[in-house]
Order: structure tokens, then C-alpha cells, then sequence
């Protein structure tokens, strides 16, 4: 039986996501842009018969760092302490930058290309 506080229980481990640190927040955001960075060389590198699940890996990039974004930049929105707040205007302005350079990668768009 589901009762409110198995729900609550259920849900902590996303809950305390949203009680980082200033530390956290740019040590997590660096994290996450160092591994989407990496399913994107990951796609680059792709040749021959493996260029087909380029696509797939292109959407599930985009899912998990749309998903992990937020995690970076709602404590500019609602947290009180000052140094979460700076740490998480940063850390959105730094993931908004990386999403831009990872769009206008090349090598990226070529596998795509090959795709079709």
C-alpha cells in the first residue's frame, strides 16, 4: 500500500538534489557538462554500422542534461544563502554557454548527416 509518507520517503534522493552547496553546484555542473562532452566525442568518434544509433545517443545526451540542468540552476531562484544563488547564476550561465557549444558542434552534425 502507498501511503504519503512511503511517497515522501520515495522521493528524498531527488529531494536533497535540491539542498546543494555553492561547492556542489559548480562541482556538479562541471561533472555534468564533462560527461555530456564525452557522449558527444563519444558520437564523433562513431564509423561504419554504429553511425545508426548516432540519433539515439544525440536525444538521450540531450534528455539527461536538460533533466541535470535543473538541478544547477533552480537555487538562483529559491535559495536564501547569497553564495548558493552566485554559484547557481554561474553555473546556468556556464551549462547555457556549454549547450550552445555542443549544438554548433560539427563533427556532431556530420554523423547526423551520415544518418540519413
Amino acid at each position: 500500500t502507498t501511503t504519503p509518507s512511503t511517497v515522501l520517503s520515495s522521493m528524498e534522493p531527488q529531494m536533497t538534489k535540491w539542498r546543494l552547496s555553492a561547492e556542489e553546484i559548480e562541482s556538479g555542473a562541471k561533472d555534468l557538462m564533462d560527461k555530456t562532452r564525452g557522449l558527444y566525442d563519444e558520437i564523433a568518434s562513431l564509423e561504419g554500422d554504429k553511425i545508426t544509433n548516432a540519433l539515439s545517443m544525440v536525444s538521450e545526451a540531450h534528455r539527461s542534461f536538460d533533466s541535470e540542468c535543473h538541478y544547477y540552476d533552480f537555487p538562483s531562484e529559491v535559495s536564501t544563502d547569497k553564495a548558493v544563488r552566485d554559484a547557481s547564476v554561474a553555473a546556468n550561465k556556464s551549462l547555457s554557454d556549454f549547450e550552445i557549444e555542443m549544438s554548433a558542434r560539427k563533427d556532431v552534425f556530420d554523423k547526423l548527416c551520415l544518418y540519413q
